[in-house]
Formats: C-alpha cells, sequence, structure tokens
C-alpha cells in the first residue's frame, strides 16, 4: 500500500498562511510609509499634488524680498576738495549718481561737505572700501527696511484696479443709451484710472528705493590748529560791531528828538527872544524931558 501524498498537506498549509504572509506584507509597507513621515494617504495627495503642479512656473522676481537699504560713512581728511572729487569719481564708476551735494565752513575755520548718492546694490561694498582709504573714518552706520508685504499687497491692488477697469470699459462699450448710467461710468472710470495711476507712481517709486541704495559720504577737515587767536579777537569783534549798532541807535535818538523839539524852538523860542530883547532896550533908554 501506497503513503499519502504530502501535496494535499502542502497546499492545506499555503491555504493556511496565506491570509498571514498578505497581512504581513501590507504592514510592512504601512510601516515604510509611517518611517518616511507620512500616512498612505498623504502620500497618495503628495504625489497627486506634485503631478497636478509639474510645469509650474519658479517664483518671479516679484516674489523676492524687497528691500529699502540706506549706509552712510563719515570721514576726516586734510584736503576736502580733493575728497570731495575722489568721491564723486568713486560713485561714477560703481554706476551711481549724486542726490545731494553741500559744503560749510565751521567756526574754526574748517570745511565740512556731505555728500549723497544712489549706487547699483552690487557696487556698494567696493565703493564703502575705497572710501574709507580716502581718510580716518569716523563713524558708519546701516539701516534696512522690508516692504515685501507692502509691495505684494500693492501688486494685488494694482492688478485687480486694473481689472475693474477692463471691466468699466467693456460696459462703456455697449453704448448704453441712459446717459446717466454714461455719466456715472465715466465717473468710475475716471476714479479708479486715478487709483491706478496713483499706485502705479508709488510702485514705480519702490522699485526705484530697492532696486538701489542709498549711501551717504560725509567729509570733514580735522579742527584748525589755532583757536586761540580766534577765541581773543572774536569778543574784541563782536564788542565793536555791538558798540557801533549802539551808537548808530543813539544817533536816530537823537535825529528824532531834534526833529520833534527844532520846529518848537523855531515857533516859540524866536519870538520870545524878540520880546526879550525889545524889553530890555526900553529899559535903557533915558527917561523923557
Amino acid at each position: 500500500m501506497r503513503p499519502p501524498s504530502k501535496a494535499p498537506a502542502a497546499g492545506r498549509w499555503f491555504l493556511t498562511t496565506f491570509p498571514i504572509w498578505t497581512l504581513s506584507l501590507m504592514l510592512a509597507v504601512f510601516a515604510a510609509s509611517c518611517k518616511k513621515g507620512e500616512s498612505p494617504s498623504e502620500a497618495f495627495s503628495y504625489k497627486a499634488t506634485v503631478q497636478m503642479d509639474k510645469g509650474a512656473p519658479s517664483p518671479s522676481a516679484g516674489e523676492q524680498r524687497k528691500l529699502i537699504l540706506t549706509y552712510g560713512i563719515s570721514i576726516e581728511t586734510p584736503e576736502l576738495e580733493k575728497a570731495f572729487r575722489e568721491v564723486n569719481r568713486l560713485a561714477e564708476e560703481a554706476g551711481g549718481y549724486v542726490t545731494e551735494s553741500s559744503r560749510q565752513q565751521l567756526n574754526d575755520g574748517s570745511y565740512h561737505g556731505r555728500l549723497a548718492f544712489r549706487l547699483p546694490p552690487k557696487g556698494v561694498g567696493s565703493f564703502l572700501d575705497r572710501v574709507r582709504a580716502l581718510g580716518k573714518v569716523l563713524s558708519e552706520n546701516s539701516t534696512g527696511r522690508d516692504i515685501t508685504e507692502e509691495y505684494a499687497d500693492l501688486d494685488a491692488r494694482l492688478r485687480n484696479a486694473k481689472v475693474s477697469e477692463e471691466r468699466l470699459l467693456g460696459f462703456m462699450a455697449k453704448r448704453t443709451e441712459k446717459i446717466a448710467d454714461v455719466i456715472e461710468l465715466e465717473r468710475e472710470i475716471s476714479r479708479v484710472r486715478g487709483e491706478i495711476e496713483s499706485m502705479e507712481a508709488r510702485k514705480r517709486t519702490w522699485d526705484l528705493l530697492t532696486q538701489t541704495v542709498a549711501v551717504t559720504v560725509e567729509i570733514s577737515e580735522p579742527p584748525h590748529a589755532a583757536p586761540a587767536v580766534r577765541k581773543v579777537w572774536f569778543p574784541i569783534k563782536t564788542a565793536f560791531g555791538e558798540g557801533l549798532v549802539l551808537f548808530s541807535h543813539s544817533l536816530s535818538v537823537a535825529i528824532t528828538l531834534l526833529g520833534v523839539v527844532l520846529p518848537w524852538l523855531v515857533l516859540v523860542g524866536v519870538p520870545l527872544y524878540i520880546i526879550v530883547r525889545l524889553l530890555r532896550r526900553r529899559k535903557k533908554l533915558p527917561p523923557a524931558a
């Protein structure tokens, strides 16, 4: 008698363990997805999002940070005129232009100057390095203002205003027969156009301020070495000037008084003098016989 075949037993074992192997495989896949920090549903939604966003444009220049930068530097040099010319030349080489220029003489006889420029950002570093080499650096400062959110808000409002203007122009093109409607549309178009022009002007200003850097250079000469002579002469000069002013005031008062008194002397004094002379003559005459 042949021994019973083992095939049925193997088949029964496979059928018995198949659900277990299937469940183990699913658990392994689930654990692998959890190791990556996302659930199966999240993984699917992420892949779907990637497929939908494939080919989307990269961030535009308008989405970059918008910064208004300002730099200031103060130097001291014995030759202000030469430094003035050199700073102007360095700014032109860096691709900038002058927005302010002034010079003045201080009380001690030394000179002080101020120059303001707008420079492209890429040339600011080398420009400041070359300015530092012109003399002794007294101070430096820098500030920055982030207007990214304000710029994005302005850009969005500008786009919406242009869309509104196009719609209004479309309504106007229909040539409505009511005059009141035409007048109202024209008034609204003018208002929207004014807002667009105002926002465009502000945007252009911000573009200029963010695409260039404001740099201020102050140049001063060292104080002169002989302040003692000035301290002695200045009070004397001041006192002499004040004396002349007081004399002119007193002279004007005297002239005013003379103008007031002289007419009275003529009107009263002359007749009184004549009367006194006549009385004296009568006293000197001899009595009649």
